[in-house]
C-alpha cells in the first residue's frame, strides 16, 4: 500500500486465517515496513511466543486478552517495547487493533530457532 489517506471499511473487510486455529488478521495498512492491523481471536484462541524487535502498540477493541501475564479487556491498550516476548491467550475471543513498526518472530520450540514471519 502506498502512504496515502486511506479508509478501511468494516463492510468490505477481509480477514485471513493464520495458521494459529482460530486466529485471523485484517490488514490495514502497510507502509515502509509497518503494519496497522486487526487481530480476531476465537474463544480459547492462542497465538504462541513471540519477539517484537520494533516494539508494538495494542489496544483492546472487543473482548479479552492475556499477554504476558496481563489480562486485558475491551479499551484496554498495550506498550510492548523493542525486543520483548509474549504469547497471547483468549479465554472468550477478542478484536485487537495492533500496529508494529517491523515483522514479529515467531518463536519455535524450546532449541529450534526462531522464524521471521510477516503476519501480523
Amino acid at each position: 500500500m502506498n502512504d496515502v489517506t486511506l479508509a478501511a471499511r468494516a463492510a468490505v473487510r477481509s480477514w485471513k486465517p493464520l495458521t494459529m486455529p482460530g486466529v485471523a488478521i485484517a490488514l490495514l495498512r502497510e507502509y515502509d515496513g509497518e503494519r496497522t492491523l486487526l487481530l480476531r481471536m476465537d474463544p480459547g484462541a492462542q497465538f504462541p511466543r513471540h519477539a517484537h524487535p520494533g516494539g508494538e502498540q495494542l489496544l483492546v477493541v472487543s473482548g479479552d486478552v492475556e499477554i504476558a501475564g496481563r489480562t486485558l479487556a475491551a479499551d484496554d491498550y498495550l506498550y510492548t517495547a523493542p525486543g520483548d516476548v509474549h504469547a497471547v491467550t483468549s479465554r472468550d475471543g477478542c478484536v485487537l487493533f495492533i500496529t508494529v513498526p517491523s515483522p514479529i518472530e515467531v518463536l519455535a520450540d524450546a532449541g529450534n530457532g526462531t522464524a521471521s514471519v510477516s503476519e501480523p
